[in-house]
Parts: C-alpha cells; sequence; structure tokens
C-alpha cells in the first residue's frame, strides 16, 4: 500500500472510493443504473429492503423457514453426496451465506477474488455469477451486510472493500465488479470483517494490529470507535439478535463479550474495559505428583447460534469448545476419538485434529433438540457433533477442588481461571454425528447453510464442496471414506525445501487447453507443501 495514502496515526486514517487499485483489477464498467430500471433483474433487492425474509421474523414467510429449517435438521446425519464448485485459482479461506433464505454462497481465498455463487441453481458444473476482484493479496474474511445490498471483505493487504452488490446486473455469464469503498485504517491483515445484524451501514473489523474498529459508512470518517489489545484479534462477531453485543478473540486464547454502547468511545478503549465478560479459556493440565501447568490455547474464531445463546470458540492444538453466552465457564468441548457408529478409529487412521491452520466452524439445525456444530479438521474431512440440550450440559459439568485436582495420578486437562481456583470439567463428546469425506487436504472452513440441507466446505484445496442428503445430479455415487486422502507413509521433503527458496506459491494460472492437467498436477504440489 502507497505510504501517502496511509495518515500518520494508526487510528486516524481515513477510507477513499477505489484508490490505490490496480487498473487490471477493475474489471469493465458496470451499470450504475437505478433498481428499479427495467433493464433487467438485480441480483438484490433495492438498497434497504431484505432480500430475503429472516427465520427470526413473524408471518408467513417467517413460518416457512422454519418448517424449512425443520425439515433439514430431519435429514442431518446422511450427507453422503457432494459436488465441487470450480473456478477459484488456490487456496479457499473464507465462505459466507447471504442473510435469510441463503441463496448466494460467497467464497474468497488466496486468488484475491471473492466469487458469488447462486445456490438456486442445479447441476454439477454451477458457475460463479459474480467475481469481485480488488484485493492485492490473500482474501481471509466475508460478511454480507444485513439486507444483501452490499458485502464486506479483508485480506492479507491490510486493507476492508466494500462491494454494492445491489449495483450489479443479473445477466449472463459472470458480472465482474469492484469495491465502492476502500478502508485504510488497518496496520495488519483483517483477520475478521463482521457486518451489523440490522444496521445496513456499520461493521466491526479485526485486525493484526490488535485492534477492532467500529465502521459507521455514512459518515465521512468512518470510524466510530476502537478497542485495543497488546496482541491480534483473531475474530470478532456480531451478536446475531441484539445488536449491542459482541464477541472478539485474541492470540492469548481471551475470548470476551462486549457491548458497543460502553466499548466505543471517542478514544481508543483497553480490551479489559471494554469487556462485559470473560470467559474461562485457560487449561489447567493436573500431571501427577502434586505438579500442575497453565496453559491458555489460542482462540482462532467463534461462531454463534442463530439465536446467540450460546457459541463455539476453536482452540488451535485443542479442539471446539462450546459455552452459553451467560456463563463464563466452557459447557462442552468436542473430539473425533470415535467412528459416527461409536467404534474406535481404524489402527493408523488420522482423525480429528486442529494443529495446522486456522479453522472456522458453525451451527446447523434447531436449538430445539436438533442443534449441530461443524468445523474442518487437519485429517482432510469435516466432522459435525449433535448438540445435547443446555440443561443438560450445565448437570454433567463437574467442579473439582483445587487440592483434590493436583493429586490426581493421571494426567488430566480441565479449565481453571488461575492454579488455585476450581477446575470445570465440561462434557465432552468423543463421537461426532457424522463426518464429511472426500477431500485431499485439510480442510479450513465448514458453514450450515441457514434453511437448505445443505453444507460448503472449503480449505487448502482450490474449490469448494457441497454436501447434501440427496443426489443433485442423474447417476450421482455416495462419496465413501475411502474417497478421503490419507497422507503418504514419507513426506517429500524437496516440496518443503522448494516452498522455502519462494519456488512455489498457492495461486496458479492456466490456459484453457492446459488447465485440465496442469491445474490438478500443480494443486497436488500445493496439498503436498500442507502435508509437511
Amino acid at each position: 500500500m502507497p505510504s501517502d495514502l496511509r495518515g500518520s496515526s494508526h487510528l486516524g486514517k481515513r477510507r477513499r472510493s477505489l484508490v490505490g487499485l490496480d487498473p487490471d483489477l477493475r474489471g469493465p464498467a458496470l451499470s450504475t443504473r437505478s433498481p428499479r430500471s427495467p433493464s433487467g433483474p438485480s441480483l438484490v433487492a433495492a438498497p434497504g429492503r431484505p432480500f430475503m425474509p429472516s427465520i427470526r421474523g413473524n408471518g408467513l414467510a417467517a413460518d416457512a423457514l422454519r418448517a424449512r429449517r425443520r425439515a433439514m435438521d430431519a435429514s442431518l446425519g446422511s450427507f453422503l453426496y457432494s459436488t465441487k464448485l470450480r473456478a477459484h485459482k488456490s487456496c479457499v479461506n473464507a465462505l459466507a451465506f447471504s442473510k435469510g433464505e441463503g441463496r448466494w454462497l460467497a467464497s474468497g481465498g488466496d486468488d484475491r477474488s471473492v466469487l458469488l455463487w447462486d445456490m438456486h441453481e442445479d447441476g454439477e458444473e454451477r458457475q460463479p455469477r459474480v467475481r469481485l476482484r480488488g484485493h492485492r493479496s490473500n482474501i481471509f474474511t466475508l460478511s454480507f451486510n444485513a439486507s444483501n445490498t452490499h458485502m464486506y471483505s479483508g485480506a492479507n493487504d491490510d486493507i476492508v472493500l466494500r462491494y454494492d452488490l445491489s449495483r450489479l446486473e443479473n445477466g449472463a455469464g459472470t458480472v465482474l465488479g469492484t469495491p465502492d469503498v476502500v478502508f485504510l485504517d488497518q496496520e495488519g491483515r483483517i483477520n475478521s470483517v463482521s457486518a451489523h445484524p440490522y444496521n445496513d451501514h456499520t461493521f466491526l473489523s479485526a485486525s493484526e494490529d490488535g485492534i477492532i474498529r467500529f465502521e459507521d459508512c455514512r459518515e465521512a470518517v468512518t470510524t466510530k470507535g476502537w478497542v485495543t489489545n497488546n496482541v491480534s484479534f483473531t475474530d470478532v462477531k456480531w451478536h446475531p439478535t441484539d445488536g449491542n453485543l459482541f464477541l472478539s478473540t485474541d492470540e492469548r486464547g481471551r475470548v470476551i463479550l462486549h457491548d458497543a454502547r460502553t466499548a466505543f468511545k471517542s478514544t481508543p478503549t483497553p480490551w479489559r474495559e471494554a469487556a462485559v465478560t470473560s470467559y474461562v479459556t485457560t487449561l489447567s493440565i493436573a500431571l501427577g505428583n502434586d505438579i500442575e501447568a497453565i496453559t491458555g490455547p489460542e482462540a482462532s474464531s467463534v461462531s454463534f447460534t442463530s439465536s446467540g445463546n450460546m457459541f463455539a470458540v476453536e482452540f488451535l492444538l485443542y479442539g471446539p469448545v462450546l459455552y452459553s453466552l451467560s456463563d463464563p465457564i466452557p459447557l462442552l468441548t468436542l473430539t473425533g476419538n470415535t467412528l459416527p457408529n461409536g467404534d474406535p478409529n481404524p489402527q493408523g487412521q488420522r482423525s480429528y485434529a486442529n494443529k495446522c491452520t486456522t479453522k472456522h466452524g458453525s451451527f446447523g439445525g434447531d436449538e430445539q433438540g436438533s442443534l449441530y456444530y461443524g468445523t474442518g479438521s487437519d485429517d482432510f474431512r469435516g466432522y459435525c457433533w449433535k448438540i445435547p440440550p443446555l440443561e443438560t450440559l450445565l448437570n454433567k459439568r463437574e467442579e473439582i477442588e483445587p487440592s483434590v485436582w493436583k493429586t490426581r495420578s493421571n494426567v488430566s486437562m480441565a479449565f481453571a481461571k488461575s492454579k488455585t481456583s476450581i477446575k470445570y470439567l465440561p462434557e465432552r463428546l468423543l463421537t461426532p454425528s457424522y463426518r464429511l469425506e472426500g477431500h485431499k487436504s485439510i480442510v479450513n472452513s465448514l458453514l450450515f447453510h441457514p434453511t437448505q440441507p445443505m453444507i460448503a466446505t472449503a480449505g487448502i484445496e482450490r474449490f469448494v464442496r457441497l454436501f447434501t442428503h440427496f443426489p443433485t445430479t442423474p447417476g450421482q455415487e455416495p462419496i465413501e471414506p475411502g474417497d478421503t486422502r490419507e497422507l503418504p507413509a514419507r513426506e517429500d521433503s524437496s516440496i518443503l525445501s522448494r516452498a522455502l527458496r519462494g519456488e512455489l506459491t498457492t495461486e496458479t494460472e492456466f490456459s484453457d487447453e492446459e488447465a485440465p492437467g496442469a491445474e490438478d498436477l500443480e494443486e497436488m504440489k500445493t496439498i503436498r507443501l500442507f502435508d509437511q
């Protein structure tokens, strides 16, 4: 980013429209017609009008969505069919469904493009309807605004882009789009953007510079407040139904609930002053012989249930942990120690792990007895667990006095605020409800469709997988566990050495003639790089 585009203060920079963008990234000019123009339907509704009804609302439309959600619940557990969405040139890091009925799926990754896919289209050869350009580096996060009229994206180039989807033509082929606003406030990688659940013009961003920014696009100076940290914020999420509350996670493993009314002031607010609730994330390890160790795994991402009553945190080197919004103590930890049928994992076969990449999970189903949580894994699979009722989880959580905890003869792990505080053993689910098979490398993101029996997954490979419980094309065969690639017995050290010398990247371009074979070969080189 050219230095003249940034102010001297990291808290006082300004926004500009389409500043500093390479000319070849702008693409052809798009129609700027009014949404009421008779020239053709717009991709989204007119500004200010929700494109789809909300499942949290009232009336026939909301009732229909809830009925569809219940039908989806009945099908969960049998996602044996999948199709690939192919158009990216490299790893896919971010997924987002549009609000309401979830007609549009957005995907972004290392090829610096955001693609929009129409979930109302059928067939194996589904193509992206929109390609959004503008970033100069890997895209990590995407978020639709409340009415689906705009999309926000954040990347490794230190900027947040906003795209006006209401001005894109719904024509034949793939439409090219460029940002209408560029936010230059950040001084590091953008780890998360989160659009407000109701207000179309405001959003939060969390970045590597240790700042959460509250932006209002209606203002000349968009940044309306800051929450600061001495380490990087890894994620930020608005509460899905309360427009004042939001959660943050950081590299130290802290998970904090904030209230925007007190967190954002005219001057930067340290995270401790902005905290409403600090959740217990520290692990106490009893090593026997009166020895105890305390550690805090990195909290890499957070996901709310649709009501916002519970949320899950992805912890690096540990696994997903569930919390109640009103309770700082964990409720549930998730593992993949056994197969979905309860049998032990076959000898030599890997199971759920989160050691290599940032994972993003999500909730699906109905919170009234049919709630599921899913996430990706280093063993090239997606994992989904059925979540017990909240009351059951509260009743099964154990509390252990510190003096008793340290005397355990076997190595044990619990959550605790400190060595001298009570230890908490939340319920532990060892068996996933089902696993999503078929990937050849690490799965970073798993996203339940908000209303349909469908799951999207993505990661190191250059495509998005859509899993369904029924065939979507004639003659489609179900995916078998053997379709998931297993790591080779011996790693190819030459791939790692080439990557360290800068001879390998995760983005490639091919002509139409050479694409089929060359693209598959280059993808396998990228995949093997992550095997190391």
